[in-house]
């Protein structure tokens, strides 16, 4: 997933689930793990919700 925001910019649960082929449940425990650990960060809300790279510092 880390990979795929980096090219990409961003990432949706929607995306998460179509590359990893999950569980709509595990994909966003999987997400929110990454938030948790600031490698990812929450940007929008309900379906318009990305997570995308945290700016450097920040």
């Amino acid at each position: 997933m880390l990979d795929y925001v980096k090219q990409m910019g961003s990432i949706s649960l929607e995306e998460t689930l179509d590359i990893l082929n999950i569980p709509r449940r595990t994909a966003q425990r999987r997400l929110k793990n990454l938030v948790d650990k600031s490698l990812l960060k929450v940007q929008g809300s309900g379906k318009t919700t990305v997570y995308i790279q945290p700016t450097i510092g920040k």
